[in-house]
């Protein structure tokens, strides 16, 4: 079946796996991913009809001997692994259907597109549990009252004229406010290092 050559999020069953131990000592869960859907347009698009493969390493296991928490988990939850690389090689594991992302990669001039990471198969791509249809009706019914505090936020904020005061406002209070961080990343998120460069 021709490889996945493009980067994405995508729907699909895990066809074949393997334990994979380079000579660094890290160890990680090889899978292939036959590609069902493909996540455009805020939808979930049928691609049954091309089909085409995504791979990747699921690095479980630095070579540095610690353990990936983070991924050991996603296969356990998202995938179905029973956390033991004896089912892996001897083919008893009957992983479960997958979201996975995919993102481009160039290694020694080569670019290819593995797998990233692996999310639950019903998860909303980018985060959290809302569906597409859940948050139009959101949009539909709160829409209006949103829109009016990010525009009342965004006149607040507003930089003063050039010609009047250049002083800055004072805070309610008479306490400077702490810059607001952006939130990180779930972890379920969070891209991989590339296949072949190790991680840890």
């Amino acid at each position: 079946m021709p490889p996945l050559e493009q980067a994405g999020t995508f729907r699909g069953q895990i066809v074949s796996y393997g334990g994979y131990e380079p000579k660094s000592g890290a160890k990680a869960v090889a899978i292939t991913v036959l590609i069902e859907e493909i996540w455009e347009d805020g939808e979930w698009r049928d691609w049954r009809e091309y089909k085409i493969e995504a791979e990747g390493n699921v690095w479980v296991v630095g070579k540095d001997g610690t353990l990936n928490e983070r991924q050991v988990r996603n296969l356990v939850d998202n995938a179905g692994w029973d956390g033991s690389f004896l089912s892996v090689v001897e083919a008893r594991w009957k992983p479960t259907p997958v979201q996975i992302v995919v993102q481009e990669d160039e290694y020694r001039g080569v670019v290819r597109f593995p797998i990233a990471f692996i999310n639950a198969y019903d998860s909303t791509p980018g985060g959290g549990n809302m569906t597409v249809d859940a948050a139009r009706a959101i949009d539909s019914s709160l829409g209006p009252q949103i829109r009016a505090l990010t525009g009342n936020q965004a006149r607040n904020t507003a930089p003063a004229p050039a010609d009047g005061p250049q002083r800055a406002a004072k805070p309610k209070g008479g306490k400077q406010s702490k810059p607001v961080s952006k939130a990180a990343p779930p972890a379920s998120q969070a891209p991989e290092t590339p296949a072949d460069d190790i991680p840890f």
